[in-house]
């Protein structure tokens, strides 16, 4: 991690700075000629993929690097002759997961009435207005499939399941390696009340990892995941939308509690 932090204390002066600079005088000065003022806040949403792009394409080379310094063959951690039916198990495992997926979102939607940064406040319901801004916004739709659903998920597990199961599991444990490994992966999505449902969602696909012996099948799941929380907000479908998910929260308790129950 530390070589990581090397990256971006480089990367962001020379690399990710002028870009950000570039994007800002650009709208700055040409947004007026592409969006009017009911749709000003539409053209600054576009400016979000310049903003992540950057430090997305770090990321990338540090784990490339990786990659060649840990000398380990993408072959061998891909292995494209899975079975067919290994998909299907993937697809299975979704279904069933999504009670406790969505049970995440119940807890914020509950739990946090109002959220607070520096002091300004957001509601939910002003997040939700938010969000539907960019619902619509087709190049953030073609940024989200391009790195969220595609190349996010290779280079994710590339990393979790690949390089660090390959350098530590024989150091720390195999078991000790996905425990630890799915709880950093969980903590770096800064989503407090989400992390039992990753912890349990990254613990989960490490096993099929080690059972296939390939990457492709957590790709699978993680991409699937992730494809399903772009297309639903692209869309505008969200938790409301789903009232046997709200049922089970309400007759069935905490879904921290579920969460639990299903990564037993």
């Amino acid at each position: 991690m530390l070589s990581l932090l090397k990256y971006f204390l480089i990367g962001i002066p020379l690399f990710i700075l002028p870009i950000w600079l570039l994007a800002i005088s650009f709208y700055q000065l040409f947004g007026g000629f592409f969006f009017n003022d009911n749709d000003i806040k539409v053209g600054a949403g576009l400016l979000i993929p310049l903003f992540l792009i950057p430090f997305e394409i770090i990321i990338i080379f540090w784990i490339y690097n990786k990659i060649k310094q840990n000398e380990i063959s993408l072959p061998s951690l891909i292995r494209f002759n899975v079975s067919c039916s290994w998909y299907l198990i993937g697809f299975v495992f979704l279904i069933i997961y999504m009670p406790f997926h969505y049970g995440a979102f119940l807890v914020e939607k509950n739990v946090i009435p109002q959220l607070s940064f520096l002091g300004f406040s957001l509601n939910p319901n002003q997040l939700g207005s938010a969000i539907s801004i960019v619902e619509q916004n087709w190049l953030l739709l073609a940024y989200s499939i391009l790195f969220t659903i595609i190349i996010g998920p290779i280079f994710e597990e590339i990393l979790w399941r690949g390089i660090i199961f390959h350098k530590y599991a024989n150091r720390i444990g195999l078991k000790t390696t996905i425990i630890i490994s799915s709880i950093i992966s969980s903590v770096i999505h800064f989503q407090k009340y989400f992390f039992i449902h990753f912890f349990a969602f990254f613990v989960a696909i490490s096993i099929l990892y080690l059972i296939t012996r390939s990457l492709l099948i957590p790709i699978f799941c993680h991409a699937l995941l992730n494809a399903k929380a772009v297309f639903f907000k692209f869309f505008g479908i969200g938790i409301d939308d789903f009232k046997y998910f709200e049922s089970l929260y309400d007759n069935y308790g905490n879904p921290y509690l579920l969460t639990l129950i299903f990564l037993f």
